[in-house]
């Protein structure tokens, strides 16, 4: 089986009181092209393949969510969250989740109307967003919203390393909400 590397970033934030928040991207449905996206609609962090001249997986997650986001702005030194492997269509994923500190919100864009990979993101706290993902409430808008795009899917396709990120984060939620040395 085939082995492909990922690198993915998990944006982290603590605000008032030490609730932590986490930036979630809302993927697009279709690419420009025509061609459907993988993971359609489905919040997500930014992340994706390694491509010539990412020299690490960590060097992929920053790219990435440099080119998903249009962003330029600073980012904190990333740290490894969690690895995972997945089997996807005869691949075997090796996925490698970042997380930094310190993104400037103001620098986030996502120009769908440029066939963009976003359509919309949020921070959200990593129980909240957990809980959105498995909610029958979103699983019913999505089957909705791939109706009303006219797209012949009939499931969503979860983003199951994405909603285990979310759930390490719930678990260990203190250590990154209080750690100054992991914050700086």
């Amino acid at each position: 089986m085939e082995e492909i590397y990922c690198g993915v970033l998990c944006p982290l934030r603590v605000k008032d009181g030490g609730r932590l928040e986490a930036l979630l991207t809302r993927r697009n449905f279709i690419k420009l092209n025509g061609e459907m996206m993988s993971y359609p609609g489905e919040w997500v962090f930014a992340g994706g393949t390694m491509e010539p001249g990412d020299i690490d997986r960590e060097a992929t997650a920053m790219r990435e969510f440099r080119e998903e986001l249009f962003y330029d702005g600073p980012i904190g030194k990333p740290f490894l969250l969690r690895e995972a492997e997945q089997q996807d269509n005869g691949f075997l994923y090796k996925i490698q989740f970042f997380a930094a500190y310190g993104i400037n919100p103001a620098g986030l864009s996502f120009p769908e109307d440029l066939g963009g990979e976003v359509i919309s993101m949020a921070w959200l706290t990593p129980r909240g967003a957990a809980q959105m993902m498995k909610s029958t409430w979103f699983a019913d808008n999505q089957l909705r919203e791939f109706k009303r795009r006219s797209l012949l899917i009939e499931e969503r396709q979860f983003p199951h390393q994405q909603y285990k990120t979310l759930q390490y984060l719930v678990e260990n939620q203190e250590r990154f909400s209080l750690d100054n040395s992991i914050a700086h």
